[in-house]
């Protein structure tokens, strides 16, 4: 770890410490991220009926314990501002600003996939979509 000072500046330490937010907890983020990640590969092997095949079915089924950890990271490191802000007394996180972050940051992600998604099924010849169960309620669309 280092320290640097500058002229009439107080001490700052570098190295990790110094990277990103304070109240972020990064390392709590990275796992949570990584479980999303098990979910998502849970889905992808669910859909491609990969599931059941031997011991990479059997792996891709049980990394469907990245659910719980997801969800109870999230809740941790979502209900964390107003979780301070009542042990300190002070006022609490704006709901409005945070629910705004979340449409500004989830939207451009969804409607890039939902158009990918229908403009990969709309463009496929009448017959040629692949019956599988994440694709058959676009593949029935007139």
């Amino acid at each position: 770890m280092t320290v640097s000072r500058g002229v009439g500046q107080e001490e700052a330490q570098g190295g990790l410490e110094s990277v990103g937010r304070p109240e972020r907890v990064a390392s709590l983020t990275g796992i949570r991220a990584v479980a999303a990640l098990l979910v998502m590969a849970t889905h992808a092997a669910y859909t491609t009926g990969k599931y059941t095949h031997g011991y990479v079915g059997l792996v891709y089924s049980r990394m469907e314990i990245g659910v719980p950890i997801f969800f109870v990271l999230s809740g941790f490191l979502l209900f964390g501002p107003w979780v301070k802000a009542a042990a300190t007394g002070g006022p609490p996180p704006s709901v409005r600003r945070y629910a705004w972050r979340r449409v500004l940051r989830i939207m451009p992600a969804y409607v890039v996939t939902v158009l990918v998604a229908y403009l990969s099924t709309t463009s496929a010849p009448r017959g040629r979509i692949p019956a599988t169960p994440g694709w058959g309620c676009f593949a029935t669309s007139p």
